[in-house]
């Protein structure tokens, strides 16, 4: 825990964050399910001030794949931190909170998206290697 009481896990953006466990290997999928019940405007896709949060917790996506950004800086925990982001460290799989000794890796963020470390560590390079070649390919094919 964060030592605020706040929880993080598979529904690690908070009680108002949080999307079906069937999408939990998908960022995408629980991007856009955060998204259409956010309060961005009805033009956008969101719910605008019938939404349940703001869009910028949405979860990060890596390079516009499936898996999750493994430093999310923007993570709302609960209603406690009163809209303030928090940074935590999460696999690229799951997106849920890493931990170590128990602890989760999450601290208090910055409204401007900057944290105090940068959880180069729970980056898979195979994963990595994967989205960046993938995404080679998809340009290469577009540049015939």
């Amino acid at each position: 825990s964060s030592g605020i009481n706040a929880e993080y896990g598979r529904l690690s953006w908070g009680q108002c964050i949080s999307w079906p466990r069937s999408m939990q290997e998908n960022c995408q999928q629980a991007r856009d399910w955060v998204s259409a019940r956010s309060k961005k405007a009805v033009e956008e896709g969101g719910l605008r001030h019938f939404g349940s949060n703001w869009h910028t917790f949405a979860p990060q996506c890596f390079q516009g794949s499936k898996y999750y950004l493994w430093l999310q800086n923007f993570v709302h925990p609960d209603r406690n931190s009163r809209g303030f982001p928090w940074c935590c460290c999460v696999s690229m799989v799951t997106g849920e909170a890493a931990t170590e000794d128990g602890d989760d890796l999450c601290s208090l963020g910055s409204y401007d998206g900057t944290c105090g470390r940068s959880c180069m560590e729970f980056a898979d390079a195979e994963i990595v290697e994967k989205v960046m070649k993938e995404n080679d390919e998809m340009e290469n094919g577009l540049n015939l």
